[in-house]
C-alpha cells in the first residue's frame, strides 16, 4: 500500500492546523451524509486526540487555537466507499509545521522537503487582498515553492502542489475577492507555470459558528485539497512513490567535458559539478534555496555542524589578525556554506575576487554565490566580466542564459545558449541543446 508524505508550507498563523481539523471534519461529515464516496480517516489514537483537542478548544473558547509551536505528524488513510464497503486506497502523512520553521536553513524543514511527494501551500486570502504588506511577507514562501517546482521540472519528477487560500469567508464579495487573490498572487502562478508544475487552486472557508451555547467550525472546501492531492499522487505513482530527494538524485547526471568551475586549492564551494553531481550543467539556474537544502541534507550531521562552528570561530580569529589571508577566507566561506549560511560567504568571496580579479574560478564562484543568495543582477555582472576575459566560458554562458530566460529576455538567452553549444565539446552539445529547448519553450 502506497504511503505519501505531504509537506505544508505557510507562514505562522495562516491556518494550517485549523485547515487540517476542518478538512478532516468536512470529509467525515460528507461521507456520513452519503454525499462523498472519498474520505480520509485515521486509526491512530494520538492523531484522533490531537484533532479532537483542536475542535474542543474551538468549542470551549469560540476562537481558533494559537499557532502550532512544534512539528506534529498526522497519519491518515484515504478511503473509498464502493458497493457498500469501504476500501483503503493509500496512506498519507501530513507534517504540520510551525510557520517559523518553514525556512530552508532549518534542518527539520530540509528533511521534510526532501522526503515529500507533494505539497500544500497556504496563503491567507483575506490578508492578500486587504494587507498591502502581506505579499512582501510572502516572498520567502513564494521562493521556496518556486524552488521546489524548479527542482521538480529540471529532474522530470512527479510532484503535486495544492495552493490553498484560507479565510475566504472574510472576503466581502466572493467573485471580486477571488479575482483580487488571483491578481495579487500572479508572481507565484507565473513561476509555477514556467516550471510546468502540477498544481491546483483551492479556496477554503472555515468560519466559527455558535450552536446551542457552544461553538464549532463550519468548513467549506476544506476537504477537497487533500482528497485531490492524494488521489493525484496515487494516479501519477503507479509504482512505488519516489521522494523529492530520491528522484532528484536520479534525475540528472553531470556533463562530461564541460568547463565547469575548477577546483581551487582548499576550495569546496557547493557551486560546481564536483560538489553537486545531480545539478551538472543543466542545474546552473536552479534556485539557491534548493541548493542550500540539498547541501545541508547531504553533508551536515549534528556532530559535523558542531565542528564547523568551532572552525568558523578559529578562522574568524585568523582573519582578525590577517584580514587578507586567502586560505582563511576560502575555508571560512566553505564553512558558512556547509552551515547553510551563503549570505555570510558572499563578502568573503568578494574579498577574494578583489585580491585576484583575473581569477575566473573565483569570479564564477562569486557569481554562483550571488545566485544562491538571490542577487541575480550582481551575478549577471560577474558573468559578463568572465566572458570579457574568456568569451567561450560555458559556465558563464549557460548561467547568464538561464538568468536572461528568467527575466523574459528569450532572444538574448537563445543567443547565449547558441554560443555555449558552439563552444562545448561534441558529447555535450545535445545536452545544452535540450536544456535550451526546455528553458525557452
Amino acid at each position: 500500500m502506497k504511503t505519501f508524505n505531504l509537506l505544508s508550507i505557510g507562514q505562522r498563523g495562516v491556518g494550517k492546523t485549523v485547515f487540517l481539523a476542518g478538512s478532516y471534519a468536512e470529509s467525515h461529515s460528507q461521507h456520513q451524509s452519503d454525499r462523498q464516496q472519498l474520505w480520509f480517516d485515521s486509526q491512530d489514537i494520538q492523531v484522533q486526540g490531537n484533532l479532537e483537542n483542536i475542535l474542543n478548544y474551538i468549542a470551549r473558547t469560540g476562537q481558533y487555537p494559537p499557532p502550532t509551536m512544534k512539528v506534529t505528524d498526522f497519519s491518515f488513510s484515504l478511503k473509498r466507499q464502493w458497493l457498500g464497503r469501504s476500501k483503503t486506497l493509500c496512506h498519507f502523512r501530513w507534517h504540520d509545521i510551525p510557520g517559523e520553521l518553514c525556512d530552508i536553513h532549518n534542518t527539520d524543514f530540509q528533511r521534510m522537503v526532501l522526503a515529500s511527494h507533494g505539497c500544500c501551500v497556504f496563503i491567507n486570502a483575506d490578508a492578500l487582498v486587504h494587507d498591502a504588506a502581506y505579499l512582501k511577507m510572502m516572498e520567502d514562501v513564494i521562493d521556496q515553492v518556486a524552488a521546489i517546482a524548479s527542482l521538480v521540472s529540471l529532474n522530470n519528477l512527479k510532484y503535486a502542489f495544492a495552493l490553498i487560500f484560507t479565510q475566504c469567508d472574510r472576503l466581502e464579495s466572493s467573485a471580486v475577492g477571488l479575482l483580487q487573490v488571483e491578481q495579487n498572487l500572479q508572481s507565484l502562478i507565473t513561476r509555477l507555470d514556467a516550471s510546468k508544475a502540477n498544481y491546483r487552486r483551492f479556496y477554503s472557508a472555515i468560519p466559527i459558528v455558535a450552536t446551542a451555547g457552544s461553538a464549532t467550525i463550519k468548513p467549506t472546501g476544506a476537504a477537497a485539497p487533500l482528497l485531490w492531492l492524494t488521489m493525484e499522487l496515487r494516479k501519477i505513482y503507479q509504482s512505488a512513490p519516489a521522494t523529492l530527494a530520491k528522484g532528484s538524485m536520479q534525475g540528472l547526471s553531470p556533463l562530461a567535458g564541460t568547463s565547469a568551475v575548477k577546483k581551487l586549492p582548499g576550495l569546496n564551494l557547493p557551486l560546481t559539478n564536483r560538489t553537486y553531481p545531480w545539478l551538472g550543467l543543466a542545474g546552473l539556474g536552479l534556485l539557491g534555496a534548493i541548493a542550500a537544502i540539498f547541501f545541508s541534507f547531504e553533508h551536515l550531521t549534528p556532530s559535523v555542524a558542531q565542528g564547523a562552528q568551532k572552525q568558523i570561530r578559529e578562522y574568524e580569529q585568523v582573519l582578525q589578525r590577517d584580514p587578507n589571508n586567502s586560505t582563511a577566507l576560502i575555508k571560512l566561506a566553505n564553512l558558512h556554506i556547509q552551515m547553510s549560511q551563503p549570505n555570510q560567504a558572499v563578502p568573503l568571496m568578494e574579498k577574494l575576487v578583489e585580491q585576484d580579479p583575473k581569477n575566473l574560478d573565483l569570479n564564477l564562484n562569486l557569481a554562483q554565490l550571488y545566485e544562491l543568495t538571490s542577487q541575480k543582477q550582481k551575478a549577471e555582472v560577474v558573468y559578463d566580466e568572465v566572458l570579457v576575459q574568456e568569451k567561450s566560458n560555458l559556465t558563464a554562458l549557460i548561467s547568464k542564459a538561464m538568468l536572461r530566460a528568467e527575466q523574459g529576455d528569450t532572444e538574448m538567452a537563445k543567443t547565449l545558449f547558441g554560443q555555449a553549444e558552439k563552444a562545448a565539446p561534441d558529447e555535450s552539445k545535445p545536452k545544452i541543446r535540450n536544456l535550451a529547448q526546455s528553458t525557452l519553450q
